[in-house]
């Protein structure tokens, strides 16, 4: 765990960061946006959920999956500003919603959940995977992306500089294993098909130079679960 005084609360965060966020060089979101271009949805037409959707930089890859109905969770209504900005779409359905808590959706009604980079944000990732298992329908998958817990320390975990460029601002983050997700979503009933440990290609740092310092080393982990 991070010593929390050192921090500010993920909302305040996040609300401060939303305006810029899509512009800042992250080097973990370009490994994200390699990941989830590889990624296929078992079903045609998928009913799709994220948790943690932030500014919706994932919607052009599950909107292009062309789905029936795309929901997006955040607890920062800053960064759903800029999502309800961008994604002016017909599809798509955001919610300010604390993941913690029950999620406003019946039960089966979702049949892909995407919780990406959100979860390093929660002590306890308990809630937000039994909330998955209730709403996915019978078949249905959950895709979890994180930045692996090997490398996970305040360099790495969810920060910007400020105005000024003389101050990074950084919300609390808390490590989970792959083995910490895996229980606990085994025990919601959702069974591990593929992890997926990734560190980056020769073409990721080409993308972002700020990679390179993690060449041979696990820096992502993506999980999939089937229901």
């Amino acid at each position: 765990m991070t010593d929390s005084s050192k921090f500010i609360p993920t909302e305040r965060g996040y609300d401060l960061w939303c305006e810029t966020y899509d512009e800042t060089i992250n080097p973990m979101l370009t490994l994200v946006d390699s990941f989830l271009s590889k990624i296929t949805l078992q079903k045609k037409k998928p009913r799709i959920a994220e948790l943690g959707c932030g500014t919706g930089r994932n919607f052009p890859f599950f909107l292009k999956l062309n789905p029936k109905v795309l929901h997006g969770f955040d607890l920062s209504e800053g960064m759903l500003a800029q999502a309800q900005k961008k994604y002016a779409h017909p599809k798509i359905n955001l919610y300010r919603h604390n993941i913690k808590e029950t999620l406003p959706l019946q039960n089966k009604t979702i049949d892909s959940v995407i919780i990406s980079m959100a979860l390093e944000h929660l002590d306890d990732i308990s809630r937000p995977l039994q909330e998955t298992a209730r709403i996915l329908s019978d078949g249905g998958e959950l895709i979890v992306i994180e930045i692996h817990a090997d490398v996970l320390n305040p360099s790495t975990q969810a920060g910007f500089w400020n105005k000024t460029k003389d101050k990074k601002i950084c919300m609390e983050s808390f490590p989970h294993t792959k083995e910490e997700v895996v229980e606990l979503a085994n025990v919601n009933g959702l069974r591990l098909k593929n992890c997926f440990e990734i560190s980056p290609t020769d073409l990721d740092i080409q993308k972002n130079s700020k990679l390179k310092k993690y060449q041979g080393r696990n820096t992502l982990l993506g999980l999939v679960f089937e229901k």
